[in-house]
């Protein structure tokens, strides 16, 4: 899936790719309200605020370490070190 990029251009254009379906994402959720369904479903207060952003940082992680353990195209053996296959 992911680890199977072997070039920088697919590197390059994931990158700009997700960059920008982050921003039209954001200029989404700035300009409409939550669905009544996710108002009902989730809490609104900062505490849940920040537990929300840091699962989604941890889940961000655990997709970006199989990454860099087993792909040598971002993340070369003569910068980085071996990877896990090599």
């Amino acid at each position: 899936w992911i680890c199977s990029v072997d070039n920088l251009e697919d590197i390059v254009g994931g990158h700009v790719w997700v960059g920008t379906i982050e921003i039209f994402g954001g200029i989404w959720h700035i300009l409409t309200k939550p669905f009544a369904w996710a108002r009902r479903a989730f809490v609104w207060s900062g505490e849940a605020y920040l537990s929300y952003s840091l699962a989604s940082v941890s889940m961000m992680a655990f997709i970006a370490v199989p990454m860099s353990w087993f792909n040598n195209t971002a993340y070369p053996s003569e910068f980085y070190g071996p990877t896990g296959p090599e």
